[in-house]
């Protein structure tokens, strides 16, 4: 008995000393890891790129050791490239204007201002200022639309396109005229509204198609309509009024439409001095 408490006496005197060699070693064991890791090797290659790439492994034979520090930087990305003809510190802004303008038109040359426009270069560039010049005090001259529109010069290959389009609106422009001549100056609407109306069998019929026949312009509101007709355009289309007039004389219910068309087209003929 005396034993026993003899030796559970020297355990718990020997008890601190054993917990304190058992916390020295597990810190000992702990700062040489930490030491390991700090004082690894790390080993630098180039990539294909010819960028310097870092890893803690040796995975190529020309890989070189490189001391460790505190922070290790295991890969470093290639620099950007930049594009063909451009610099790093052009601003992007600019590279955007530049790529959106577009290109100067080169000079003509005297023969080819002649070949493409049949002027002098001189009138060719400098047009803007002949224009003003020959406008005079004319108000309208204040609008740049209305210079480019009547002044600018036109090239051989516009002025083709302008008489193509001109063709086209002329050929419907002399249709409309055609057919206002035909309606106003003859019978030829009164008559095919009279067979239409008698096929259709409706007492409403006849005063619909003749409300359309009576058309009540008169030549001086198709000479304002179509103000591109020359003189010599005019008195032909006159010309055409009277004797489509004249040949429906035969119909004597028209008597007064007559008189009312020949007076139109006497007043237009001492307006136009014909």
């Amino acid at each position: 008995m005396v034993n026993n408490d003899y030796n559970n006496k020297q355990i718990n005197s020997d008890l601190p000393i054993m917990l304190k060699i058992v916390s020295t070693a597990f810190a000992l064991t702990c700062l040489m890891l930490t030491s390991t890791a700090a004082q690894a090797d790390v080993y630098s290659w180039k990539d294909s790129d010819g960028s310097t790439v870092y890893s803690d492994q040796k995975t190529s034979s020309k890989a070189q050791s490189t001391p460790s520090g505190n922070t290790i930087n295991y890969y470093s990305p290639p620099p950007s490239k930049p594009k063909p003809g451009t610099t790093l510190d052009e601003p992007l802004a600019t590279l955007s204007i530049a790529e959106d303008e577009p290109a100067a038109k080169p000079a003509l040359s005297e023969q080819q201002c002649q070949q493409q426009y049949k002027l002098d270069c001189d009138q060719v560039t400098n047009w803007r200022k002949y224009a003003l010049e020959r406008c005079g005090d004319d108000p309208r001259c204040e609008d740049p639309e209305f210079l480019d529109k009547k002044y600018r010069p036109r090239s051989m290959e516009e002025m083709q396109a302008i008489a193509r389009r001109s063709s086209v609106r002329n050929n419907l422009q002399d249709k409309k005229i055609a057919q206002f001549l035909t309606r106003k100056y003859s019978n030829y609407c009164e008559n095919q509204a009279e067979l239409y109306c008698r096929s259709q069998r409706s007492a409403s019929c006849d005063a619909q198609m003749r409300s359309y026949c009576n058309d009540p312009r008169g030549l001086d509101d198709i000479f304002a309509r179509y103000d591109n007709l020359t003189p010599i355009e005019k008195q032909r289309i006159i010309s055409q009024a009277k004797q489509l007039a004249m040949e429906n004389g035969d119909n004597q219910l028209n008597y007064e439409q007559i008189v009312a068309a020949l007076i139109d087209i006497l007043i237009q003929q001492a307006l136009l001095g014909i």
